[in-house]
C-alpha cells in the first residue's frame, strides 16, 4: 500500500495536504498513505483515493458520466465522489483534485493463467455494459473523448520518427541512445509504413461504423488496473479512457499481458478466447488485432519519451529500457508468426 517509486515523489510533493484543503473537501481524515501518484485517505466515512489530475473539467465530466453509465450493468469499476456543489472535482490553488471510493483488493497477477482469464472476461463485460454509450453521452451534452483515428495515427508516427532521425543524424556528438536509435530507426519506420498500408486495406472503416463494437475503451489495461476482491475483478483508473472501437482495448490488453512472458502465444490465445466467450470477437477484429500488434508500440514509446522529453528519467534508465525493449521485440515478431498460424482462417 505504501509503495512509492522515486520518480513519483516529485509529483506527490505537489499535493496540498493542509487542514484547510481537507476542510473544503468535507472529509474527516484519520490517516494518509501515499501510493504511486495518489494518496489513500482513511476517513470516518471509509477509505478514499485522493488524486490530483492534469486534465480539465470536460474530461472529468466525461469519465464520471461514462462510469455511471457502465456501472448500471457492470458495477465493478471505480466511481467518483460528489464534492462541493455536487461536482465530481474540486479546484484548489489552481489545481484540480478528484476523490474516489477505494476498491479493496490486490493487483491481478500476469503470471497466473486463471487471472488472465478472469481479467479478460471482466474487460469483455465492461465493454458490453458500455454499448451505445455514445448516444447516452450525447443526450447529456457531454464532450466525448474519442479514440485516435488509425488512418492518421500511424502516418503521423512515421512522420515523427522520420523527423527525429533527421535531428539525430545532424548531431555532432551522438550518445549511446542516439546510436541505438540510428541503428534501428529505418527498420521501424518501414514496419510502421507496412502497418499504415494494412490499415487502409483492412475492414477498419467498416468496424468503426458498427455501433455494437464501439464502446468505452480503458486504454491502460496493465495488471495493476485490475483489482481482485473475493473472486470479483474490478477495473480502476480510467484517466485515459475514450469512446472508440473496442478492438483497440483488446489489443492493448493482449500486449500488456503477454510482453513480459516473451509474447507467449498460448497466453495470448487464452486472453482472446476468454474475452470472446463473453463478447464474441469478429473475424475482422482478429485481423485488426494482428495489425495493431504489428505496430512496434513499445519501441516508439521509448523513442518518443526520450526525444520529446516527456519522462524525467535518468539517461541510464532510458538506455537500459531501450535495450530491453529492443531485445524483447524479437519475441513480438515471433508472436505475429504464431498468431497467423493460430488464426489463419480468421485473418487471411
Amino acid at each position: 500500500m505504501g509503495r512509492v517509486k522515486y520518480e513519483d515523489k516529485k509529483f506527490l510533493c505537489k499535493y496540498d495536504l493542509s487542514k484547510n484543503f481537507f476542510d473544503k473537501l468535507g472529509l474527516d481524515i484519520l490517516d494518509i498513505t501515499p501510493l504511486r501518484k495518489l494518496y489513500i485517505l482513511n476517513t470516518t466515512s471509509g477509505k478514499k483515493i485522493l488524486k490530483k489530475v492534469d486534465y480539465d473539467e470536460d474530461r472529468i465530466r466525461f469519465i464520471d458520466e461514462s462510469l455511471n453509465y457502465v456501472s448500471e450493468n457492470f458495477p465493478y469499476i471505480m466511481k467518483m465522489n460528489k464534492l462541493q456543489e455536487s461536482k465530481s472535482y474540486i479546484k484548489w490553488k489552481n489545481e484540480i483534485y478528484i476523490v474516489m471510493d477505494l476498491i479493496e483488493g490486490r493487483e491481478a497477477s500476469i503470471s497466473n493463467p486463471l487471472e488472465v482469464e478472469m481479467c479478460s472476461e471482466a474487460l469483455a463485460r465492461m465493454h458490453k455494459a458500455s454499448q451505445m454509450i455514445e448516444e447516452n453521452l450525447e443526450a447529456k451534452n457531454i464532450t466525448i473523448k474519442r479514440s485516435n483515428n488509425l488512418f492518421n495515427y500511424y502516418k503521423e508516427i512515421k512522420e515523427d520518427l522520420t523527423k527525429i532521425k533527421q535531428w539525430v543524424s545532424g548531431y555532432t556528438y551522438k550518445n549511446e541512445f542516439d546510436k541505438l536509435f540510428l541503428e534501428n530507426c529505418d527498420r521501424y519506420i518501414e514496419e510502421i509504413s507496412k502497418v499504415n498500408e494494412m490499415i487502409w486495406v483492412s475492414g477498419y472503416r467498416e468496424l468503426l461504423m458498427n455501433k455494437e463494437l464501439n464502446c468505452l475503451c480503458h486504454n491502460d489495461l496493465a495488471n495493476h488496473n485490475f483489482v481482485i476482491n473475493e473472486n470479483k475483478v474490478n477495473l480502476i483508473d480510467f484517466d485515459y479512457s475514450t469512446v472508440g472501437l473496442r478492438t483497440l482495448d483488446i489489443a492493448d490488453f493482449l500486449l500488456k499481458w503477454i510482453k513480459n512472458s516473451v509474447f507467449d502465444i498460448k497466453k495470448g490465445e487464452l486472453a482472446l478466447k476468454s474475452y470472446s466467450n463473453i463478447f464474441k470477437i469478429t473475424d475482422e477484429e482478429y485481423k485488426l488485432i494482428y495489425i495493431l500488434m504489428s505496430f512496434p508500440r513499445d519501441i516508439y514509446s521509448i523513442i518518443k519519451s526520450y526525444y520529446h522529453k516527456s519522462k524525467e528519467w535518468e539517461e541510464e534508465v532510458f538506455i537500459h529500457r531501450f535495450i530491453t525493449k529492443l531485445e524483447n521485440d524479437v519475441f513480438r515478431i515471433k508472436f505475429l508468426d504464431d498468431y497467423k498460424r493460430f488464426y489463419e482462417e480468421k485473418i487471411l
